[in-house]
């Protein structure tokens, strides 16, 4: 429908109103003009962002998005990535010097828009050499990275602002729960005590978070390129499972700089005295729960490395002369274990150290953990890389960061056992 047809119409449904009308017929006229006026609405701000695209170009704009490439479905059980297929096969021919088809160009545009709606309209979209995934696929790959993350997925999601590469924000510099000191020296009094009351002045810390690029790299060989739906068949496979293990693993274990900042090792991580060397036993467990921030359990797991399962088999409770396990069933080995300890689930992960050494087991919360996105994912491809073995090259380019949103552990009001919202077994 263009905007005569749409024009047409609001010019039939005013006329409609000056004729008599039973109040349901007004009701359903009104229904249909508010519809009318909401496709008005969406038709006038989508032709104004390719305008400002294309700056003098006569551009006509329908409501209710229509995509060049097919979108990604599910139907009959399976996935439909052919849409996905034909996009990558069209940047292939771009590498290859064959001109960039109309449907690319569009899908870029729409990509660029979506992206600008959701940062400003005044955000630029960076190209890094690349094409934009189309949009409601670009979202769908990323949706499946995050639904597989056993870490991302869990953590405080920012997004960057407009024509910003990063997030600076002041924030509470809280080391201590004592009254007086919480949110950095917040302080309440009792009406008997206002005798005495003194002025609070909460202390504040900088957080600085700048975005850093995670690269993917695909190599397809010239009988893949042929068969577009098989290569986004792998594509789809592959993306999602090695940004995810990269992300995790970075929330894990990352260095700082030019990737997040893991929370092993961090200084707001607390790390709790192994009992016995090499091991886990349930002297551990219960240890590490006592050092979760009492406020974040609820919402506290366990992640663990897949070898510290014979160990959590061999955990038990002495009793007299004898013991109780703690993670197998009454029934012993012949029925499963149990996937929880102290009612919070426990998930094997690949990125926690094998047992016996420090994030082997971990007990976390991840809502104080910032994880900074910006953008969409941008994927290019060159057929000089590889061409000795006759393979072209695929890169996918995802602009993120992350960090603790804390500096140091805490201390609590009572007590002098620094608590935190992750907890790690030391070697």
């Amino acid at each position: 429908m263009d905007e005569k047809e749409i024009k047409a119409l609001q010019d039939r449904i005013t006329a409609l109103e000056t004729e008599p009308l039973t109040v349901e017929q007004r009701k359903s006229l009104k229904y249909i003009a508010e519809k009318f006026t909401t496709m008005e609405t969406e038709h006038t701000a989508m032709k104004k962002a390719l305008e400002a695209e294309r700056p003098g170009g006569n551009v006509s704009v329908n409501p209710g998005q229509k995509y060049p490439y097919k979108s990604i479905v599910k139907a009959s059980g399976q996935w439909d990535l052919s849409g996905l297929g034909e996009q990558l096969h069209d940047i292939m021919r771009v590498a290859k010097g064959l001109g960039t088809p109309n449907r690319l160009a569009e899908a870029q545009d729409i990509a660029a828009k979506a992206i600008k709606a959701a940062l400003g309209a005044n955000e630029s979209v960076p190209s890094e050499g690349g094409f934009l995934v189309q949009h409601d696929n670009a979202g769908w790959l990323a949706e499946r990275t995050f639904n597989e993350s056993m870490i991302a997925s869990r953590c405080q999601q920012a997004q960057a602002g407009p024509n910003a590469n990063g997030v600076r924000f002041n924030d509470w510099d809280e080391t201590s729960r004592a009254d007086g000191s919480h949110y950095g020296g917040f302080t309440a009094y009792w009406a008997g005590e206002a005798a005495g009351l003194t002025a609070s002045t909460p202390k504040l810390r900088e957080v600085d978070i700048q975005l850093q690029k995670l690269t993917g790299l695909y190599y397809a060989t010239q009988e893949e390129e042929e068969d577009a739906t098989a290569l986004a068949s792998r594509v789809a496979v592959a993306f999602p499972k090695v940004m995810r293990w990269k992300v995790d693993n970075a929330i894990l274990r990352g260095t700082g700089g030019s990737q997040p900042t893991g929370v092993i090792g961090h200084d707001s991580t607390k790390s709790v005295t192994r009992t016995t060397t090499g091991t886990i036993v349930a002297e551990d467990v219960g240890t590490m729960w006592a050092r979760m921030l009492a406020s974040l359990l609820p919402g506290a797991e366990w992640y663990i490395n897949q070898d510290c399962y014979p160990a959590l088999f061999q955990m038990a409770h002495v009793v007299g002369a004898g013991g109780v396990p703690v993670w197998l069933p009454p029934g012993g080995i012949s029925n499963a274990p149990y996937g929880a300890l102290f009612g919070k689930r426990v998930s094997p992960i690949e990125q926690c150290s094998s047992v016996g050494t420090v994030g082997d087991i971990l007990f976390a919360n991840w809502e104080e953990y910032i994880f900074l996105q910006k953008g969409g994912i941008a994927q290019a491809s060159s057929i000089h890389v590889q061409f000795l073995t006759a393979q072209n090259t695929y890169r996918w380019l995802w602009r993120l960061n992350g960090r603790p949103s804390r500096a140091t552990t805490l201390t609590p009001a009572n007590g002098s056992n620094d608590v935190s919202s992750v907890v790690t077994l030391a070697t």
